[in-house]
């Protein structure tokens, strides 16, 4: 399939948390990624390859359909620390790699930070997330918060960033993991 949407990302991407279940009790592979690199829990926390909605939309509140999925690949043996490595690979570029969209080193809590999906954010923490993590180009989770929201391809919703900001900056603060703000989001 296009990008290696597999069975479980694409449960994954519709928010599909009895499908998900079911394609782990018969050996699915909770951590496997797309050709972009990104795992189905990356996806879950809104992580996109393309900047297309892969997925479609739940009704409703699509933050409490997020943690639902999330929690269900975390049953499953989910790496919450998984990052994307090697997506500047030919073949990821081959399939639609949007230019200025790169996750290099990111993780789920930084597609939630992302979004601005404050509650995501806040259980992914809550579940382990570790908030010290930097990407490849040096940013860490409230950097990307903090970043100007994207327009056109590969833009993201942004929100609720205001929030989401606020929380990691509480958080960063009260765990001494602040690191500066980095050049690039400044």
């Amino acid at each position: 399939s296009r990008g290696g949407m597999g069975p479980l990302l694409i449960a994954t991407m519709s928010y599909d948390v009895d499908s998900i279940r079911i394609l782990l009790e018969h050996g699915a592979e909770v951590d496997l990624p797309n050709v972009f690199q990104i795992t189905p829990l990356m996806a879950a926390a809104g992580m996109s390859g393309t900047g297309r909605g892969e997925g479609s939309t739940p009704q409703g509140d699509v933050q409490e359909h997020a943690i639902r999925t999330i929690d269900a690949l975390l049953e499953g043996g989910a790496d919450i620390n998984a990052r994307v490595t090697d997506s500047h690979t030919h073949t990821a570029k081959l399939f639609a790699y949007i230019q200025g969209v790169d996750h290099e080193g990111q993780t789920a809590l930084f597609a939630a930070a992302d979004q601005g999906w404050d509650r995501v954010v806040q259980h992914l923490i809550d579940r382990g997330a570790d908030t010290s993590i930097r990407d490849a180009a040096g940013n860490n989770v409230l950097d990307i918060a903090l970043a100007p929201v994207r327009a056109g391809p590969g833009a993201r919703s942004g929100q609720n960033r205001e929030a989401t900001a606020a929380l990691l900056n509480a958080l960063l603060i009260d765990t001494g993991d602040k690191p500066e703000a980095s050049a690039e989001a400044r």
